[in-house]
């Protein structure tokens, strides 16, 4: 069913609404078709979250049934008490709520959130070293009963005291997580569904980031011996200026880009989706695969170079590395290495195609390269 279809539907079974309550439910529904368009949804793919029409004209009237009659009252926003004791650990979780992650200067540690107190139930405790802080939901109302759906003034904003030197597992569902301008802690875990996930400025040995439907956007991050992980499901990585040394990048259906990244391991991996890493130094290996993707790396040094895909064309630019594997099917390979040919033992083949590389190795050679393909040309220079 189209977009169109299903508002006509749900229009006629609000009828019982008064015309001023119906247009804001269109004007609502408009709104959570753009937010899934923007996801890449499809139009049946954003319908099918809805429900039938008359599923989600029942769901709205319960909802508009249970406000009271007039503005509700503008509550005042206050922090939430720390528990007593030290803590070294913050374990947060919330419902449809976006996450603001800042730091203060002041020496005690905030939640400030603007609680509803018909619809939200707020837990806190501290146990054995952990707070455990728990935001839910007494009733899910329609604009949190869509994936795609949350009212933009619903947010808690977390405040992380410079002097803090503990860890932060941060949990919501269906919201953005923005973190920024956070010190070297042991670790940071930010995970999220159908929603975007935003890091800058911060350190972590461990940082750790997951999300579905939605973008991951770093920069600005990670420390010289830390590890960092993020995952996404239909959504673009995009990391920029990170050190690390181990980072590990997954996503299907949607594209990863790296830049400006030094460590001593890089792991991208997409299906379906391009790869593109830039400027990045890495001391012992970078790995780039995709299936049905392009995969490029532009002016990267590392000691072992792979790059793979399926039906995918892989690209080179200025690139330096020692070992570098490349492999394809029924696409190209081309790009330029920097360095004398003569030291590197080439192995290259292609079927249906042309391919410049010779199959040469003498005892003597230090580096090494191969590049395989089918149905495509196989194009590399060396630049001295």
């Amino acid at each position: 069913m189209k977009k169109n279809e299903f508002l006509e539907k749900l229009l006629a079974a609000l009828e019982p609404l008064s015309e001023d309550e119906r247009k804001q439910i269109l004007d609502y529904c408009e709104e959570l078709f753009c937010d899934g368009l923007e996801q890449g949804l499809s139009e049946e793919e954003c319908v099918a979250r809805f429900g039938s029409p008359e599923e989600a004209a029942a769901q709205f009237r319960e909802e508009y049934s249970a406000q009271p009659s007039g503005s509700a009252p503008q509550r005042s926003i206050a922090p939430v008490n720390v528990p007593d004791g030290d803590f070294h650990t913050l374990d947060l979780s919330a419902d449809c709520v976006r996450l603001e992650v800042e730091s203060r200067q002041e020496a005690d540690f905030r939640i400030v959130f603007d609680p509803d107190p018909e619809r939200d139930v707020i837990e806190s405790e501290q146990r054995g070293g952990v707070w455990y802080f728990r935001h839910r939901l007494k009733k899910k109302g329609m604009r949190f009963f869509l994936g795609f759906g949350r009212p933009k003034d619903r947010v808690m904003t977390i405040q992380v005291p410079a002097s803090f030197a503990g860890t932060l597992l941060l949990q919501t569902r269906n919201a953005k997580i923005r973190l920024h301008d956070i010190q070297i802690l042991p670790k940071i875990s930010l995970v999220t569904s159908n929603a975007q996930i935003e890091a800058e400025r911060c350190g972590a040995a461990r940082l750790f980031v997951k999300t579905t439907n939605a973008a991951v956007r770093l920069s600005d991050a990670g420390t010289q011996d830390g590890d960092l992980e993020a995952v996404s499901s239909n959504g673009q990585i995009q990391a920029a200026n990170l050190l690390f040394a181990v980072a590990n990048f997954h996503t299907s259906n949607s594209a990863i880009s790296v830049s400006g990244a030094q460590g001593r391991s890089l792991q991208a991996e997409s299906s379906n989706a391009n790869i593109h890493a830039a400027g990045c130094r890495i001391a012992e290996r970078i790995s780039l695969a995709s299936s049905n993707g392009s995969v490029s790396a532009e002016k990267v040094e590392t000691a072992n170079l792979s790059m793979a895909s399926s039906n995918g064309r892989l690209t080179l630019e200025g690139i330096c590395a020692g070992q570098i594997d490349l492999s394809t099917s029924n696409a190209s390979i081309t790009g330029t290495v920097l360095g004398d040919m003569r030291e590197y033992a080439t192995r290259a083949g292609t079927s249906n195609g042309s391919c410049n590389i010779p199959n040469m190795c003498y005892p003597d050679q230090t580096k090494s390269l191969s590049a395989f393909t089918s149905n495509g040309k196989i194009q590399i220079d060396f630049q001295p």
